[in-house]
This record gives structure tokens, sequence and C-alpha cells, in this order.
């Protein structure tokens, strides 16, 4: 094979593997800028869970030792119990601030063009972050909205969304208020499990079309180097033949 055969040979290969890839590399932009934009609501929603949680605790903490007087006047007793549980509490604040860290790294890391421009591995350690975030959501969800069922076993959103009503209205003290920072931490909570799990799908899919077309791109290059072997065949034949008539030329 002679060079201009083989230099064709390879920009056929170039050409067919750019044409199949060229797809994949706009759809992981696509996909990219998509999940950078779940990632910012998932950063705000985090901070917004974090911001209630920290309010609840403090009115907790700041009220704790609080009593009031019984209505017949003859003594008095502790507006919140004993035995309150805050590790419900503490744990949903624990995934609010790892998976607000997590977002915050990846929004930032987006303002650098070098990190731009690797949508491939962007999409990589988003879907990677997205299953850890997926994974502790449900299950601090899981624990949060099954703590106390049975009010038998009070936390911060049991015992404030029992006492919510007018009767339980004391100094100081609003558990309708923390009742509902707490059930929007909550439902916060489920939303954003349901954003990771919707941000992982994304990058399945996209893994999967991503495999296809390197597959694609494979077979075109294979397919065009079998177009270019006759004419570089057809161009050593040629050569053979004009070198044997040289050397009759030569001989006479």
């Amino acid at each position: 094979m002679d060079n201009n055969g083989a230099e064709v040979l390879l920009q056929n290969r170039r050409g067919a593997t750019q044409r199949a890839l060229a797809p994949d590399i706009r759809r992981s932009r696509g996909v990219y800028v998509t999940r950078l934009i779940l990632r910012y609501l998932s950063l705000f929603t985090s901070c917004a869970i974090i911001a209630v949680l920290v309010d609840a605790i403090r009115s907790y903490k700041k009220t704790q030792h609080v009593t009031n007087p019984f209505k017949d006047g003859n003594g008095r007793f502790p507006v919140w119990p004993e035995t309150l549980k805050l590790a419900p509490t503490y744990a949903l604040l624990g995934v609010a601030v790892l998976a607000a860290s997590t977002s915050l790294i990846l929004c930032l890391a987006s303002f650098s063009s070098a990190v731009r421009r690797m949508t491939k591995t962007g999409n990589f350690w988003t879907g990677i972050i997205s299953f850890i975030c997926l994974v502790f959501w449900v299950v601090v969800t899981a624990l949060y909205g099954t703590w106390d069922t049975k009010e038998t076993n009070f936390d911060l959103l049991s015992w404030t969304c029992k006492h919510s009503t007018p009767e339980y209205e004391y100094n100081n003290i609003d558990f309708a208020e923390t009742c509902t920072e707490m059930r929007f931490a909550f439902w916060a909570a489920v939303g954003l499990a349901g954003l990771e799990f919707v941000n992982l799908v994304m990058f399945l899919i996209w893994y999967s079309r991503s495999n296809k077309s390197r597959g694609y791109a494979k077979m075109g290059g294979e397919e065009e180097g079998l177009t270019a072997k006759p004419d570089q065949s057809d161009n050593s034949g040629r050569i053979n033949r004009i070198a044997g008539w040289a050397a009759m030329q030569v001989s006479t």
C-alpha cells in the first residue's frame, strides 16, 4: 500500500468517526446543561431545607425549658416533652448539608471553561453524585416519615403538628409555624429524591446512547476502510503493470 492510499484510508476513517460522534457530542452537552440546571435547583432546595430546619431547632432550643400554667392555676407544666427526639431532624439536616455541598461544588466547577469542555466527565460525576444523594434522600425521608406514626416517640414534626391547634398556643411558642417548617422540609426532601432519580435516569439514557454511538462510529470506520480498499488495489495493480512495462523496455 502506497503512502497516498494509506492517507486516504486514514482520512476516511477519521471522517466517519467524527460524523458518527458529532450527535453524541451535542447530546452530551445537552444532557450536561439540563442536569446542571437540575443541580442548581437541588442546591437552592437543599439550602431552603437547611434554613427551615435550623430555625425550627433554634426555636426549640430557645424554648426547651419553658413552662406554662395549668388552666386552673394550680402549678405549671413544660410545653415540650423531656423525651423529645431530635435524631430524625438532625439526620435530615445532615443529608441536606451533604446535598447542598456537593451541588455547590458542581455549580462552582461549571464556571470553569476547562470543566465545561469535559461534558462526558461532568456527566459521569453528576451521575455518581445523583446516585449517592438519591440513596441518602430515600433513607432519611423513610426514617423521617415513619419515626413517630403512632405519636408515642415524639420528634419535632410529630409533636408540633399534634399541638398546632389554637388551644396549644403558648407565649413565645408557635407550634403551628414549626409544624409548617417541618412539613416543608419533609416534602422538599421527597421532591429532591425524585429530582435525583430523574438525574440518574437521564445519565443512564445518555450512557446507553453514547455506547451505541461509539459502536456506530466503529462500524462506520470499518465500512469506509472496506470501500477504500478496491481503489488502493487498483492503484497497486497499475503500479505493477507500469513497473513490468519499464522492465521490458530496459531488457529490449
